[in-house]
């Protein structure tokens, strides 16, 4: 399998069926209503990465306002995770963050949130008004292990 991102949708491509993709998820149905303003500003330029799970059960991508969703392969948006308005405060004495940042559920942890914390819901509202100086456009999975690096908001954010 092959998978690609254009500008509103995740498709998952059989190498051996070059006619049409065998799976199209959809990533920004959300802005299809504001495409010519998004056009007008080149927001619609921003070319946002994949990333696959170790286990090839997932697909991470980044959208707007800070957002980065998670995906399973048959199409289904587990979840929708919006950055921490402020980068976590790292002490030059120590290798970890602050105690004043966890990796909890609340903060985005990924252990927690992949054992069961639910999808948020963005209101329709929220979702359109979006922030497109703000985005998620890069990021990886730990090859070895369940550890995401998202960039973002001029800071690096490291899920486990």
């Amino acid at each position: 399998y092959m998978i690609s991102r254009d500008y509103l949708t995740i498709k998952i491509w059989d190498l051996n069926m070059e006619s049409r993709p065998i799976q199209s998820i959809p990533v920004h149905d959300h802005i299809r209503p504001l495409l010519p303003n998004l056009y007008e500003s080149e927001a619609i330029f921003d070319k946002f990465e994949l990333f696959v799970s170790p286990s090839t059960s997932r697909i991470v991508t980044g959208s707007y306002s800070n957002y980065f969703s998670v995906h399973s392969f048959d199409g289904i948006r587990e979840y929708n995770i919006q950055l921490p308005m402020k980068s976590p405060v790292i002490d030059s004495n120590r290798t970890s963050p602050s105690s004043s940042y966890s990796r909890s559920p609340e903060n985005g942890g990924l252990n927690g949130m992949m054992n069961g914390m639910k999808s948020m819901n963005i209101s329709t509202r929220a979702r359109l008004d979006i922030r497109t100086d703000q985005k998620v456009l890069h990021g990886a999975w730990h090859p070895n292990s369940n550890l995401i690096a998202i960039a973002g908001q001029s800071g690096l954010f490291m899920y486990t």
